[in-house]
């Protein structure tokens, strides 16, 4: 050990504070970061709501394409479009489901401030964001996707059209 790194270790040792102690990791939580999370739990569960039925009409909207596009013939797109309808509610019902769950869970605080609550609402939370994260990343990557597909229809099959 050289004697810069020695005088900052003294440097530490008389200031009180140990480098595991500035380096704690999570940081303690503060009252006010605990209202704030509390404070958050019914927004959360709110959103949730409002998700599950938003995403409950997008999916009985799509049964109903998919049944008129099965039943008439010149409605062909009703049938994709319906489809997509009911894939993309499914799909999208998950994250509605962690975000309604992380926000119960913070309500719940307000009665039972144990860690295990806490925990349970930031794990909900954590999958919500993580799953809406790899959703976007998967969004992007099928736009991009098409965007070459139209380019490479363009070039290769003509612009007969334009």
């Amino acid at each position: 050990m050289d004697s810069g790194e020695h005088e900052e270790q003294i440097e530490l040792e008389e200031s009180g504070n140990s480098v595991q102690e500035q380096c704690a990791y999570p940081p303690p939580l503060t009252e006010t970061a605990a209202s704030y999370l509390k404070d958050s739990g019914p927004w959360m569960s709110f959103l949730g709501i409002v998700s599950f039925i938003s995403y409950g009409i997008m999916l009985v909207s799509g049964i109903v394409m998919v049944a008129l596009g099965a039943n008439t013939p010149h409605l062909p797109n009703s049938l994709i479009v319906g489809f997509l309808y009911i894939v993309l509610a499914v799909i999208c019902f998950f994250p509605a489901r962690f975000l309604f769950l992380a926000g119960s869970k913070l309500r719940a605080l307000k009665m039972d401030n144990s860690a295990d609550v806490l925990e349970a609402a930031l794990r909900n939370n954590s999958a919500y964001w993580k799953f809406s994260g790899i959703f976007v990343i998967v969004c992007l990557a099928f736009a991009v996707l098409a965007i070459i597909v139209i380019v490479i229809a363009l070039l290769f099959g003509g612009l007969g059209g334009f």
